[in-house]
């Protein structure tokens, strides 16, 4: 009788073992977390310490008799706030106040 002929011989391939399930991902303590509070976290700790500095600075050195206004370091930074407000209003030529 006639037989087909065998198939090709394929190369085999090693077998790798089988590899144990992976455990599930351990999840954070903090089921509220909101993508990219990070970044918010860090701007705003930046914010924080950019004021601290800056107060410090304002009152351990000769920064106050230097300007020579003897004001406190939030007086201060209020005035120059209203004072660049102010230029902004002279700049955009509205007139809320009565100058």
């Amino acid at each position: 009788r006639y037989a087909p002929p065998p198939p090709p011989a394929q190369p085999q391939q090693p077998q790798r073992p089988q590899r144990e399930p992976r455990q599930p991902r351990q999840r954070s303590a903090n089921r509220m977390r909101i993508p990219g509070l990070g970044c918010l976290k860090g701007c705003l700790f930046t914010i924080v310490i950019l004021f601290v500095a800056g107060w410090l600075i304002w009152e351990l050195s000769p920064l106050q008799e230097w300007i020579g206004t003897g004001k406190g370091y939030w007086d201060q930074l209020t005035d120059w706030f209203n004072t660049v407000t102010g230029w902004f209003e002279k700049l955009s030529g509205s007139s809320s106040g009565t100058n």
